[in-house]
């Protein structure tokens, strides 16, 4: 006979793989009573409050046990499901167009306002030229990042040539708006 700890050890913790050991027709049972479950919670907002907040609760607990390991199983994810994240986008981005646009529109303007005056618009060209000169050489993605960031959350910089560098695609996707103030 098997004592406790050794059963537990056998039985997966996650639902997914829980979900494999499980035959077929408990698997359709499973996702009809998930189905009913959620129409009755988006029904009842009480119910659903609750649940929210249960959800929120344990998504909370878990991330403040350890952020790092939370932050390293978030980023294999998505390195392993690329593919998928590039079509989810581009559906949704058929779908809700209006968001993206104004992300775009945002971007566009809070460059005007950051392009002072005496700000030289050939210099600047010609960093984009030299992007789209390296990943044509390359065949890697090169991006023309702002060394201190246009919105950023510490400092707000100009756009302007001397701020300017070409980087990898997948460097200036990682640094996103961050600014140290040692970085330059």
């Amino acid at each position: 006979m098997l004592g406790g700890k050794a059963l537990a050890r056998r039985v997966p913790r996650s639902f997914s793989a829980r979900r494999k050991l499980m035959p077929r027709k408990d698997q359709a049972a499973r996702r009809q009573y998930e189905q009913e479950r959620w129409t009755r919670v988006k029904a009842d907002p009480e119910l659903r409050a609750a649940t929210l907040e249960r959800a929120r609760a344990a998504w909370a607990a878990r991330f403040a046990s350890d952020p790092t390991e939370h932050n390293s199983r978030t980023r294999r994810y998505r390195e392993q499901h690329r593919e998928y994240g590039r079509e989810y986008s581009k559906r949704r981005q058929r779908v809700v167009p209006e968001v993206y646009v104004a992300a775009t529109a945002k971007r566009r303007a809070v460059k005007l306002q950051r392009t002072p005056a005496w700000a030289d618009e050939e210099k600047i060209q010609r960093v984009y030229a030299e992007a789209k000169a390296k990943s044509a050489a390359t065949g890697e993605s090169w991006h023309v990042d702002h060394v201190v960031p246009l919105q950023g959350k510490l400092v707000s910089g100009f756009h302007v040539h001397y701020n300017l560098q070409v980087i990898p695609g997948a460097e200036n996707s990682r640094k996103h708006n961050k600014f140290e103030p040692g970085d330059i």
